[in-house]
């Protein structure tokens, strides 16, 4: 009689446990983790084009990675790449675009993003200079913990006709 109670016990568990994860759950954790992950890179522009800092800063992990391979930039960590927001803001005027968000499921918590961009700047420290039209693409790593996601890692591609 143990047996059998055992027995049923066991097959109720791996029951309840083959329900919890089957294709619909898992499929609506990854739409989930989709969709958050897409608000965070399309929330980039506008913060990185107005601020707040802090709220920029939210974008980021802790330790993550920004990179401009072409213009010699890399910074490392949320501290780093709001203060660089921080100098910017006081010195130009952006409007980035983006569009043609490309995320990919890489692990259980982990997308890969690549999304294009578009940025018009204007350096306000210079009064006489031109404004600057500035395309290219990001590459992201970017990390989903169930209710947020953080970029880890954004290399920016500038493309060959930017200055």
């Amino acid at each position: 009689m143990k047996f059998l109670y055992l027995f049923i016990s066991v097959a109720l568990l791996f029951s309840h446990s083959a329900a919890a994860n089957t294709p619909s759950t898992l499929n609506k954790i990854v739409q989930s983790g989709n969709s958050i992950c897409e608000e965070t890179i399309r929330a980039y522009p506008k913060l990185r084009d107005n601020g707040p800092i802090k709220e920029y800063g939210t974008l980021f992990s802790e330790n993550s990675l920004f990179e401009v391979k072409k213009l010699g930039i890399s910074l490392k960590g949320r501290e780093q790449i709001t203060d660089r927001l921080s100098i910017a803001l006081a010195t130009t005027k952006t409007h980035h675009i983006v569009n043609d968000v490309h995320l990919n499921l890489f692990s259980d918590d982990t997308y890969h993003a690549k999304s294009f961009f578009a940025l018009t700047l204007l350096k306000i420290t210079e009064p006489k200079s031109a404004t600057m039209n500035i395309t290219g693409h990001y590459q992201d790593v970017l990390h989903f913990d169930g209710k947020h996601c953080e970029i880890v890692s954004r290399q920016v591609n500038l493309d060959p006709q930017t200055p």
